[in-house]
Parts: C-alpha cells; sequence; structure tokens
C-alpha cells in the first residue's frame, strides 16, 4: 500500500511540475522523455544542482555542453604551454593552488615544437615557492637541439611533493655558440607535464 501510495504522490508531482512549467504529462508516473523535458526547462532558470546526481536512462543519453574536471581520484597531470623570450629569468608553468601533491618525475616531459630555425638552447624545470632560480628536481638540464622537434624526458628515479602555493618553472641557458640568439626564440614552442596525485595529509 506504501508503494502505490509512493507512485501516486510521484505522479502527482509529475503533472504539478509538468503543468507549471507548460509540459503536457499523462496521469501516474511521468515518462523519461517527460522529466528530462521537466530538467531541461527547470535548468533554464536554476543555475545552481545537487553535488551528486543519479541518473536511470533506458535508452540513450546525450549530455551536451562542456565538463571540467578540476581533479582526479586518479591524479592529474600538471604543466602547460610556455615560450621562450629570454635566458636566465625562470618562467613559471604551473601554479599548485588544489592542496598538496605527489608527482613522480619519471613522468615528466617537455615537447619542444620547431617552427622554423631554432637556436638549440638549454633548460631545466624544477619547484620553487617564488620567482627565485628553481631547483632542476623535475628535469634537469637538458639541451634542445637545433631546430629539432623533440621530447625531453624526466629525472628518472625523482619523486617529489609540490605544496600549496607552490609553482613548477623551467629555466633556459644560452649554449656558447654564434647561432644562440634571441632572435630566433620566438621559433620555439614548449610543452611541459607531469602527473600528480592529491595528499590527504
Amino acid at each position: 500500500m506504501m508503494k502505490s501510495r509512493s507512485k501516486k504522490a510521484l505522479g502527482i508531482v509529475g503533472v504539478v511540475a509538468g503543468a507549471a512549467l507548460g509540459v503536457a504529462l499523462t496521469v501516474g508516473i511521468p515518462s523519461t522523455s517527460q522529466m528530462v523535458d521537466i530538467w531541461r526547462k527547470v535548468g533554464t532558470t536554476v543555475s545552481t544542482y545537487p553535488t551528486s546526481l543519479n541518473v536511470s536512462v533506458g535508452g540513450t543519453l546525450d549530455v551536451t555542453g562542456t565538463s571540467t574536471f578540476a581533479q582526479s581520484v586518479d591524479g592529474l597531470v600538471v604543466g602547460g604551454t610556455f615560450s621562450v623570450s629570454s635566458t636566465g629569468t625562470p618562467t613559471t608553468i604551473y601554479t599548485n593552488t588544489t592542496g598538496k601533491k605527489y608527482c613522480d618525475a619519471d613522468t615528466a616531459y617537455v615537447y619542444a615544437k620547431s617552427s622554423a630555425f631554432s637556436p638549440s638552447l638549454q633548460l631545466s624545470i624544477g619547484t620553487t615557492t617564488s620567482g627565485t632560480l628553481p631547483t632542476a628536481n623535475v628535469i634537469a638540464t637538458s639541451t634542445i637541439a637545433t631546430t629539432t622537434t623533440q621530447v625531453v624526458k624526466g629525472a628518472t628515479g625523482n619523486s617529489f611533493v609540490l605544496g600549496n602555493d607552490e609553482t613548477l618553472n623551467v629555466l633556459f641557458d644560452d649554449i656558447t655558440n654564434a647561432e644562440a640568439s634571441s632572435t630566433y626564440f620566438g621559433n620555439w614552442d614548449f610543452e611541459a607535464g607531469v602527473w600528480c596525485q592529491d595528499l590527504s595529509i
């Protein structure tokens, strides 16, 4: 008897909600398509949603729009794209603002892409809490060959903790030769990343 009453109550709620939103419903339990129509109409006026939503759909559920996941239980790759305009000054690649993380430098990489003549350089990547020179604990000082698109790997066997508000920084150095001119630095594009996992303590 309680189950029957619950179904009737749900049916009444569905009918009232549908009427208020201009959705035609039959008396009884709303169908999936009718409920989806209600949710869609509600979504045009409601900007906040529950933190947990379980949906059971017998057919196909199409979700449109963009979803952004800042964190993942499986970890995340932190980093970003950057360029070089001068040497000797660290450039911030990533600032950690979401809590302490364990990071595995074995997974660290730099992808260097040359679009035209690009002078050879040396780079290293490390962590720091300010704009000072980073320690090269993520990618040790490595040579980027002239005009060669390439991948540089991280420091084997080196793990580290990236504290909150700490940054990943890259430092470029010139290689002493006549071709290492800043005139051509703009022909380099870089992307770097390293896998990290949130720490709970």
